[in-house]
């Protein structure tokens, strides 16, 4: 079984370090859409309803945060973030968010 994902992610850097992760390294994951803000993030997880959404927390247009609250339908979610703010992961959790990792990204 394939899991659907969308990025959004408006760091170029670290938007293609992930895509690569996901096309190259995770068999079972298919990258079918990417934004870089949080305004075509929102309408780009709405019209394809991937399986996972992996979101930084700042983003242009929209936080990330603000975005995931208005997606329509159940999808597991992983935050990406620079900032260890107990904020922003108290947020995640209200959300409901899966994960919430630290920036820079690990392979592993």
């Amino acid at each position: 079984m394939s899991y659907k994902v969308v990025i959004v992610e408006d760091e170029k850097f670290e938007l293609e370090e992930l895509s690569l992760i996901i096309k190259q390294e995770i068999n079972n994951l298919e990258l079918i859409g990417s934004a870089d803000n949080g305004i075509d993030g929102e309408k780009l997880i709405n019209s394809l309803t991937p399986d996972i959404v992996i979101s930084d927390i700042q983003l242009p247009g929209q936080i990330g945060l603000d975005m995931l609250g208005k997606i329509e339908a159940p999808i597991k979610t992983i935050i990406l973030s620079g900032y260890s703010d107990f904020k922003f992961m108290q947020s995640a959790i209200h959300l409901g968010v899966d994960d919430y990792l630290l920036k820079p990204i690990d392979n592993e």
